[in-house]
């Protein structure tokens, strides 16, 4: 099953709100000026961009694996991560959507609406346009670098 498989599953069972609501007490519960409707537009701005992008072939052999932390801590979450056939692991949070959107999903025991609902939130977490992530990846990029060119190794040695 792909990204875009799991999206229109949820599209053809009717469970869009569920998404929503999944979204809403899981991330917006502190913010109340981010009503179930705002959360709504946002994200169904980002499922239409996402189901209009190009059709492809995965021939990457990356995965998106979703794991339930539960055990591996008190608290409940599920990490989105990005998986390739080595089990090396990135986060998906600067990939781009084309790159995502027809790739295999790996959801364990987890509901698709659970599961559309994290991966939104994990690949919007910069922006809910790929521009806009881009930007933000461009200024993280760069803001690190100028971090790196004011850190000298000396400093540690003193």
């Amino acid at each position: 099953m792909t990204l875009r498989d799991l999206i229109n599953g949820v599209l053809d069972a009717g469970q869009l709100q569920t998404v929503f609501t999944t979204m809403d007490e899981t991330y917006y519960s502190d913010k109340p000026d981010q009503t179930i409707d705002r959360i709504a537009c946002a994200y169904s701005s980002v499922l239409r961009k996402l189901l209009e992008l190009e059709e492809s072939t995965d021939t990457t052999g990356m995965t998106i694996e979703l794991i339930d932390g539960l055990a591996m801590s008190d608290e409940p979450f599920i990490d989105v991560i990005l998986q390739d056939k080595e089990g090396e692991r990135w986060a998906t949070d600067f990939v781009p959507w084309k790159d995502l959107i027809d790739i295999p999903v790996s959801i364990g025991n987890i509901s698709i609406p659970t599961a559309v609902c994290y991966i939104l939130w994990d690949i919007t977490f910069y922006g809910f346009t790929p521009e806009v992530i881009k930007e933000q990846a461009i200024k993280l990029e760069l803001a690190s670098r100028e971090e790196a060119e004011r850190f000298d190794i000396d400093d540690l040695l003193d």
